[in-house]
């Protein structure tokens, strides 16, 4: 059976990026959450939106969210983010703690 090698110097930059990926994630949803329903962002917005955070990383937050079923999956040529409704009650569920 395969393990990690702790002292693999690999280890800690790959434990890092799943932490920041998190960590994008959890900004890309919330603000996402904070502007809807008023205002419904295209992929192209959301990612400008998120500054200081290269394209990449955030569209793959946006594609991370969809496969777990926190954002709509993007269909058509606009590609609006929305929030599914289980995203929405989570954040309902948030503001009530």
């Amino acid at each position: 059976m395969a393990s990690s090698n702790p002292t693999d110097p690999g280890a800690s930059q790959r434990s890092q990026t799943y932490e920041e990926d998190d960590q994008l994630e959890g900004a890309v949803l919330r603000h996402v959450l904070t502007l809807h329903p008023e205002i419904a962002l295209s992929k192209a917005e959301l990612i400008r939106e998120i500054i200081g955070v290269p394209a990449e990383a955030t569209e793959r937050a946006i594609r991370d969210l969809a496969a777990a079923g926190l954002f709509h999956p993007l269909e058509g040529r606009t590609q609006f983010i929305r929030p599914t409704r289980a995203a929405l009650r989570f954040c309902e569920l948030q503001e009530g703690v």
